[in-house]
């Protein structure tokens, strides 16, 4: 489980050997097979997420596949970012006599923070500067591509991210650090527990259960504001 925020202060990174193909945005189609594709896709089952990565050749062959497990604290967006990440840091290992690669990702947010220049996340920072590095020694093009478009990597990419996402012995090397949107629910999580705690232990404060209602997630925030609503009418 990852133990720190994965958010930092708004950092510039200008320095970068690769591009994102902004057209692809309205196609979401693979191009002409040139040299190497990369195909990267992120999913959360509901409960975990996992990240993967697949290599076709210019012959339309997978030459390569790596699927990985993310655990219950990262979401779907951490691993499409993650997974481009693994991408890169493959481009980097095994694809130096490859000069042109093309990445692709279903994740049009995940392109669209890698391409800003103005970056607040641990994560897509590093991922910014494993794509750099990567493009040292290739020309290293990022597209969106669509779901279930027929493409045998961006299918087999499809189902791999699901069965990482269910496999704990795939567990990735580096966890992503918590995003904002899980620590929220975790803190809110554990008010919940204390507060439902205590208001079964304290049997001489029934009187605020107006205002301290047993916590559901679906009717708390509901019902603290019928009964903030009910307050004010009364003291009109």
């Amino acid at each position: 489980m990852a133990e720190a925020e994965d958010e930092i202060p708004t950092t510039m990174v200008w320095n970068r050997r690769f591009s994102v193909i902004n057209d692809s945005f309205t196609k979401g189609k693979p191009v002409k097979t040139v040299d190497l594709d990369f195909f990267t896709n992120g999913a959360f089952t509901g409960t975990r997420a996992g990240a993967v990565v697949v290599v076709v050749s210019s012959k339309g062959l997978i030459v390569e596949e790596e699927a990985t497990y993310l655990g219950q604290n990262s979401s779907c967006y951490q691993a499409d970012i993650l997974a481009i990440k693994s991408a890169a840091e493959l481009i980097q290992l095994r694809c130096l006599e490859f000069p042109l690669i093309t990445l692709y990702s279903g994740c049009q947010a995940a392109l669209q923070a890698v391409e800003n220049f103005f970056v607040k996340s641990q994560l897509v920072l590093d991922t910014v500067a494993a794509l750099h590095q990567a493009g040292w020694n290739n020309v290293t093009h990022l597209r969106l591509v669509k779901g279930h478009c027929g493409i045998i990597g961006n299918e087999q990419a499809d189902v791999l991210a699901k069965e990482g996402a269910s496999d704990p012995l795939r567990e990735a090397a580096q966890i992503p650090k918590l995003p904002p949107s899980i620590i929220k629910a975790l803190h809110r999580e554990g008010l919940e527990s204390r507060w439902n705690e205590y208001w079964q232990s304290r049997l001489d404060c029934r009187q605020t259960k107006q205002w301290f209602p047993s916590i559901c997630k679906k009717t708390s925030f509901e019902l603290l504001w019928k009964g903030r609503k009910a307050y004010n009418e009364a003291v009109q």
